[in-house]
């Protein structure tokens, strides 16, 4: 399951030398996610009012390249897991004007509930909007 996100560096996002300071790229990860989500139907929102949250358990990325202002940031993401009570979604970011990959990363979710604070079953709402992806 494929998606891409592309959006400018905002002067925002870097730092006092014009390069992208590292904590952004977890934002850029989840700006993905947000416009998948979005794409296929499902808001962050929606989700919550079904009793559901989604935490990150895991997070990593690798810099390859720095991201300076100006650049035009290409953020593609696949989802590799689909497992009972998680999803883990990989991640590459490019400098689409540079044509150069700049980043690689990972981020693994949890689905749990909201009162309870426990793990739960991915419910069948999210899964039949990923699977529009496939």
């Amino acid at each position: 399951m494929h998606f891409e996100h592309i959006f400018p560096v905002e002067w925002v996002d870097t730092d006092a030398l014009g390069i992208v300071h590292f904590s952004n790229y977890f934002r850029y990860f989840e700006k993905a996610e947000c416009e998948l989500l979005r794409k296929i139907g499902l808001s962050y929102d929606y989700i919550n009012s079904q009793g559901i949250a989604i935490p990150r358990v895991e997070a990593f990325c690798k810099y390859l390249k720095p991201l300076r202002f100006g650049d035009l940031v290409k953020v593609s993401l696949n989802i590799s897991e689909i497992g009972n009570k998680h999803l883990k979604y990989n991640f590459e970011i490019f400098a689409e004007n540079r044509k150069e990959k700049v980043a690689e990363g990972y981020v693994v979710i949890v689905t749990i509930d909201m009162k309870t604070f426990k793990a739960v079953n991915i419910p069948p709402f999210i899964i039949e909007k990923l699977q529009k992806l496939a």
